[in-house]
């Protein structure tokens, strides 16, 4: 027996018979291989189930407030926080004299931390850019307003932007935005949309009439007319090569602040003055000695003080004696800028009147946990 079992196993090794049991012993390797395969597949799809869930959680934000149903999410609070952080500490530091470093964010004053105080902040400049939003989705600007909203428009934008750029094309402003300056541009874009939506005729929120025009250039005149004025002037002029010009320039400001222009002349040897008359939109080269004396001339708070140019063949010094306005002229020049202004303050009021009333639901628990998790 054990002779014929020696025997027996080489003939079952012969091509034909060990095909057979190759075979059969396939079958169970096939069916063993595909439960593999199975397992692995199933263990893959898990897997990717749980990173898929875990990344959900990690992407998923707190509901940290809620505006007139439009829900303000961790992220977002935390995205505005560090917009105002330099200004929070700005402001902390203006108040309480101290400079709030890497380990100071946390340290009460008054019952407040510098923290707080930011998330305050943030939240404040939050609700007055819902109220923006919101007034923009109602006049159909803008479809969603949530932060997820906004940066998936942001991208879709930045995507857009680079395809115009590989394909040649012409791209105003930045070739791609991050969060910062999409909000930035986005929020200037709808102001300039709700202006244009609200202020078109008589009876629109935003609406500015040419006697509104008129009556807010008559409160405001000084704002208005330095452009069109006409400066009448007296001039000396008092000679000086470069070599003593430095010596020259301390002594003679001096003197004009206390000797009157014939004292000057005689002091100086300066037999004739000039009368000059000179108004900005004659004066068109901004490095011109004319410009500097108009600049000066327009932001002087003491327009009897005299006035000291350096020329390239010494000193220049200007009385005024007098400004002639020609207030019709200057109304024609400056009416378009009034009325964009006084637009400009009806938004602010129409906004912040929109922002007074939202309804306001905040989240202590979840505005805590942004305290503790932000850096």
């Amino acid at each position: 027996m054990g002779n014929k079992s020696v025997r027996t196993r080489p003939k079952r090794a012969t091509a034909p018979t060990t095909t057979g049991k190759q075979t059969r012993l396939t079958a169970p390797r096939k069916k063993g291989r595909s439960g593999i395969i199975v397992a692995t597949i199933l263990s893959a799809v898990l897997l990717l189930t749980v990173v898929l869930t875990v990344r959900a959680l990690d992407n998923a934000s707190s509901k940290v407030a809620v505006i007139n149903g439009s829900e303000v999410t961790d992220q977002e609070l935390s995205f505005y926080m560090r917009q105002l952080r330099s200004q929070v500490q700005n402001e902390w530091q203006q108040r309480h004299g101290q400079i709030v470093t890497a380990q100071d964010w946390t340290i009460q004053q008054n019952g407040q931390s510098p923290l707080q105080l930011l998330q305050q902040r943030a939240l404040d400049e939050i609700k007055r850019d819902k109220a923006l939003l919101l007034t923009a989705q109602k006049q159909g600007l803008i479809g969603g307003i949530s932060y997820a909203d906004i940066t998936a428009d942001m991208e879709q934008e930045n995507q857009r932007r680079a395809q115009d750029i590989a394909s040649g094309n012409i791209v105003y402003g930045l070739s791609s935005f991050t969060p910062e300056s999409y909000y930035s541009h986005l929020l200037t874009a709808l102001r300039t949309e709700l202006k244009k939506r609200l202020g078109q005729q008589d009876g629109d929120p935003l609406y500015v009439s040419d006697d509104e025009v008129q009556q807010y250039f008559d409160q405001h005149p000084e704002d208005w007319t330095a452009g069109v004025s006409k400066y009448e002037l007296t001039r000396l002029t008092v000679p000086a090569d470069q070599q003593h010009k430095t010596n020259l320039q301390p002594h003679l400001y001096a003197d004009m602040q206390r000797l009157s222009f014939v004292q000057l002349q005689q002091k100086y040897g300066v037999h004739d003055s000039e009368k000059v008359t000179l108004s900005p939109e004659g004066s068109i080269s901004q490095a011109s000695y004319n410009n500097e004396l108009i600049n000066q001339l327009q932001t002087a708070t003491d327009t009897k003080a005299p006035i000291l140019i350096e020329t390239s063949k010494g000193f220049e010094v200007y009385r005024l004696d007098h400004t002639a306005v020609d207030k019709q002229a200057a109304l024609q020049t400056y009416k378009v800028q009034i009325a964009a202004t006084l637009q400009e303050q009806r938004l602010d009021a129409y906004i912040q009147h929109q922002q007074q009333q939202l309804a306001v639901t905040l989240y202590p628990d979840q505005l805590h946990m942004v305290l503790a998790s932000f850096s």
